[in-house]
C-alpha cells in the first residue's frame, strides 16, 4: 500500500502525520520526498536513497526484503528525478508498497508518479 501524506500549505505538519502514520503501519516504511531528510531522521532508522537502490536494480528483491525486514527508511534526492534512475527508482517503490505500507511525506507539491501511486491521500490542513 502507498500513503500519500500532503500539506494544503507549508507549516502544517506534513512530516508529522507522515511520522505518526509509517510508526502505526504494520511494516510502515517512510518515504521521504522532500529530500530534506526530515522524516527519515525523525524515524531513527536506517535510510537508503532511492537512487541507490535503483542502481542496483538486478538486486531488486533482495534489498525489497531488507526494507521490509529492517524497516529501513527511504530517500528521494535530486539523482532520482535523472530519466535513468526515475523509472527505476518507482519500480522499487512500487516492489516495496507490494509488500509493506510505504508512507510518503510529499510536502504541498508532491511529485506527480506520487500522486498516481497513492492507494490513500492524507491531506493536511490547520484551521484557526
Amino acid at each position: 500500500m502507498f500513503v500519500l501524506v500532503m500539506g494544503a500549505k507549508g507549516g502544517v505538519g506534513t512530516t508529522s502525520v507522515a511520522l505518526h502514520l509509517a510508526r502505526r503501519a504494520a511494516r510502515g516504511i517512510g518515504l521521504d520526498l522532500m529530500a530534506d531528510g526530515q522524516l527519515a531522521a525523525r524515524l531513527g532508522r536506517p535510510t537508503w536513497t532511492l537512487s541507490d537502490a535503483a542502481l542496483r536494480s538486478a538486486q531488486q528483491q533482495r534489498m525489497v526484503d531488507q526494507v521490509v525486514k529492517q524497516s529501513v527508511s527511504l530517500l528521494w534526492t535530486p539523482v532520482c528525478a535523472l530519466p535513468n534512475i526515475s523509472a527505476a527508482a518507482w519500480d522499487f517503490v512500487r516492489a516495496v508498497a507490494a509488500r509493506a505500507t510505504v508512507v510518503a511525506d510529499g510536502g504541498i507539491e508532491p511529485l506527480e508518479e506520487a500522486a498516481r501511486l497513492a492507494d490513500v491521500t492524507v491531506i493536511v490542513s490547520a484551521e484557526s
